[in-house]
C-alpha cells in the first residue's frame, strides 16, 4: 500500500504531503490543476524518466518522497531533480540508483497514465504479457540463458575465435617481434655506454693531448714534476720529524700523495698506450645504436621495455597458440549454452501463451461488466523464427479487439475508441490485481472517453479493484469518484511568490458534493442535489459490493 507521498517544488505543486489509505482514492480539479503531477510524482520515486522542466520557477530542485508498505516492511523512495539536470534517487534514505527505485517499485506498484493503451500495442504488449504468471519465472530462465550465450561469445572474441585469420596474423607478429629482439639481444644500459664509448673514440686527440700534458706535469724533467717535488716535501718532513714528532703525521700525508702521484703517472701512461683511433669501431657503434633505436620505436622507449615487450609477446604467443584448443572448448560450450537459451525461449513462448489465453478469459468476464457484453480479447503470441539471442525470447506479442460479436479481430490500437481501449486496460489490470493482492494500481484517467452509464460500469470495477488493494487515480467521471473512499481535491491559486500554486485537500461532506457538483459543470441547488443523488447512488453500490465480497479496503489492504 502506498501510505505517504511528499510532494516539494514540482511545478506548479509548492508543498503537499498525503496521507494515503487502503481502497480506492481519488483526485479531482480542474484541467490544468496539476492532479496529473501527483501521479507523476509517484512515477518519479518509482524511478521513473525525470526532466528538469518539472522543477518550479525560481527554484533549485523539486523532491518527491513515497512511503509504501510491502511485504511486511516499509520503503522509503526518494527522488529529487535538480534544475542544472543532475538528480539524485534514495531508497530508505540511502543513496541509490534509478534501477534500484524501479526494482523496489515493481512488485507492487500497477497502472498507467492517461490513455495509456501503448503497452498493449505491438511493440510494448510483451512487457506487458511478462508480468503475469507463469511468465516472469520463464522469462527470468530465457534472461539468464541470453546472458550465459553472450558471455560465451565474448570469450570467444578475446581469443579471437571469431576471427581466425586475425589471430593468425596477430601470432606471426608476435613470433617476428620475439625473434628480432632475441636476435639483437638488447642489454639495460647498453645504449649509454656505446654513445660514452663513442664519444671517446671522437675525441682521441683531444684526449692524447690533455693524458699527456697531465702525465708531464706528473713526472716533469730534472726533477721538476708534481711526483719529485711531493717526494722531496716528504723526505724534508720526515727529517724535520725527527726533532719534532708533531710533524710526522703531514710528514705521512705528503707521503701518501706522493705515491699517489706515482700510480696516477702509471695510469695515465697505460691510458695513452691504448689511446688510438678506432674507425671501424665507430662504425659498429653506430650500427648498433641503429638498431637499438629501430627496436625502441617499436617495442619500448629503452632497452628495459623492450626487453619486457618480448616476454609480453611470449606470454601472449603460448596463448595464440593454445586458441586453437580453447576456441574448440568455446564453441562446444556455445552450442550448449544455445541449446540451453533456445530451451528456455521455448518454455517462454509456452508460458506467454498459457497466460495470454487465462487474460482472455478474465478479461471476457471484466468487459462484460464494463458494458462491453460481447467484445472478444485475444492476446496472440507468435515466434519470429529469427533465431537471434535475446532475453524476450523469440516471440512477437499483439493484442487484438473485435467490439462486437461479428467483427474480425484487429490490433487494438487501430480499431478501439478512446473509451473502449480504457475499458480493455482496466479489465485487464483487474485481471492482474486478483493474482497480485495487496498491490498499488495507479491510473491516470483511465476512464477516459467513458461516459453516460459505462461510467457507473466503470466505476464498479475500479471499487471492486481496490478491494484486493489500493487504486489511486485521476478522474473526471463523478460516478467513480463518489464510489472513492478517499476524495483529494486539487485547486490551483497564486501563491505567497506570485507563480500559481496547487494545494491538494481532502474532501468530504458537504465540501465533497460541491467537488462533485463541479465535476458534473452545474451550479446551483440543481447540481448540488445532482451530485448529493450520485453519492447516495454510489452509497448503494458500495454496500452492495461489499455485501458480495465480504472484505472492507482495511481488510482488502
Amino acid at each position: 500500500m502506498l501510505a505517504r507521498l511528499r510532494v516539494e517544488d514540482l511545478a506548479v505543486i509548492r508543498r503537499a504531503d498525503l496521507a494515503l489509505g487502503p481502497g480506492l482514492t481519488v483526485i479531482t480539479g480542474e484541467s490544468g490543476a496539476g492532479k496529473s503531477l501527483l501521479l507523476r510524482a509517484v512515477d518519479l520515486a518509482a524511478g521513473g524518466r525525470g526532466d528538469a522542466a518539472l522543477v518550479r520557477e525560481g527554484r533549485e530542485a523539486a523532491r518527491v518522497e513515497a512511503e509504501a508498505a510491502w511485504g511486511g516492511r516499509t520503503l522509503r523512495l526518494g527522488r529529487e531533480l535538480r534544475r542544472d539536470g543532475r538528480g539524485a534517487a534514495t531508497l530508505d534514505g540511502r543513496p541509490a540508483r534509478l534501477m534500484d527505485l524501479r526494482e523496489a517499485a515493481a512488485p507492487w506498484l500497477g497502472g498507467g497514465r492517461q490513455g495509456d493503451v501503448y503497452r498493449l500495442r505491438a511493440e510494448g504488449a510483451m512487457a506487458w504479457l511478462d508480468r503475469v504468471e507463469p511468465v516472469p519465472a520463464a522469462r527470468a530462465e530465457t534472461v539468464r540463458a541470453a546472458a550465459a550465450v553472450e558471455e560465451v561469445r565474448a570469450a570467444l572474441r578475446r581469443v579471437g575465435g571469431d576471427d581466425t585469420a586475425r589471430r593468425l596474423r596477430r601470432a606471426e607478429e608476435l613470433r617476428q617481434a620475439v625473434a628480432e629482439i632475441e636476435e639483437a639481444a638488447p642489454a639495460v644500459g647498453e645504449r649509454e655506454r656505446l654513445r660514452r664509448e663513442r664519444e671517446r673514440l671522437r675525441n682521441v686527440q683531444r684526449l692524447a693531448e690533455q693524458a699527456a700534458a697531465a702525465l708531464e706535469a706528473l713526472r716533469g724533467e730534472d726533477g721538476s714534476g708534481a711526483y719529485d717535488r711531493l717526494a722531496q716535501a716528504a723526505a724534508a718532513l720526515r727529517r724535520a720529524a725527527a726533532w719534532d714528532e708533531e710533524l710526522a703525521p703531514t710528514a705521512e700525508a705528503v707521503s701518501t700523495l706522493a705515491e699517489g702521484a706515482m700510480d696516477a703517472g702509471r695510469t695515465l701512461a697505460r691510458y695513452l698506450d691504448g689511446l688510438a683511433p678506432d674507425p671501424t669501431r665507430e662504425e659498429a657503434i653506430a650500427a648498433r645504436l641503429d638498431r637499438l633505436a629501430s627496436l625502441s620505436r617499436r617495442y619500448g622507449e629503452d632497452e628495459a621495455e623492450i626487453l619486457r615487450y618480448a616476454e609480453r609477446a611470449r606470454v601472449e604467443l603460448e596463448q595464440l597458440e593454445r586458441a586453437d584448443e580453447e576456441v574448440e572448448r568455446l564453441r562446444r560450450r556455445l552450442a550448449e549454452v544455445e541449446a540451453a537459451w533456445r530451451e528456455a525461449a521455448r518454455r517462454l513462448s509456452g508460458a506467454r501463451r498459457e497466460a495470454a489465453r487465462s487474460l482472455e478469459v478474465g478479461a471476457a468476464e471484466r468487459l462484460r461488466a464494463l458494458a462491453l457484453p460481447q467484445a472478444r480479447l485475444f492476446v496472440r503470441v507468435e515466434s519470429d523464427g529469427d533465431g537471434a539471442v535475446s532475453p524476450d525470447g523469440v516471440d512477437r506479442v499483439e493484442v487484438l479487439f473485435a467490439a462486437d460479436a461479428g467483427a474480425p479481430l484487429l490490433p487494438l490500437a487501430d480499431v478501439a475508441s478512446g473509451g473502449e481501449a480504457s475499458r480493455v486496460l482496466l479489465a485487464l489490470e483487474a485481471v492482474l490485481a486478483e493474482r497480485r493482492p495487496g498491490g498499488v494500481w495507479v491510473f491516470d484517467e483511465v476512464e477516459a472517453g467513458v461516459g453516460g452509464e459505462a461510467a457507473w460500469d466503470v466505476a464498479r470495477v475500479l471499487w471492486r479493484l481496490s478491494r484486493t488493494g489500493q487504486v489511486v487515480l485521476v478522474t473526471h467521471l463523478a460516478p467513480v469518484a463518489a464510489m472513492a473512499d478517499v476524495h483529494l481535491a486539487v485547486r490551483k491559486a497564486a501563491g505567497a511568490d506570485g507563480l500559481p500554486e496547487s494545494r491538494v485537500e481532502r474532501v468530504e461532506g458537504e465540501a465533497r458534493v460541491a467537488e462533485l457538483a463541479r465535476m458534473l459543470s452545474g451550479r446551483g441547488e440543481a447540481a448540488r442535489r445532482h451530485a448529493a443523488e450520485i453519492m447516495a447512488t454510489a452509497a448503494r453500490e458500495r454496500a452492495a459490493g461489499a455485501s458480495v465480497q465480504g472484505r472492507s479496503p482495511a481488510e482488502a489492504g
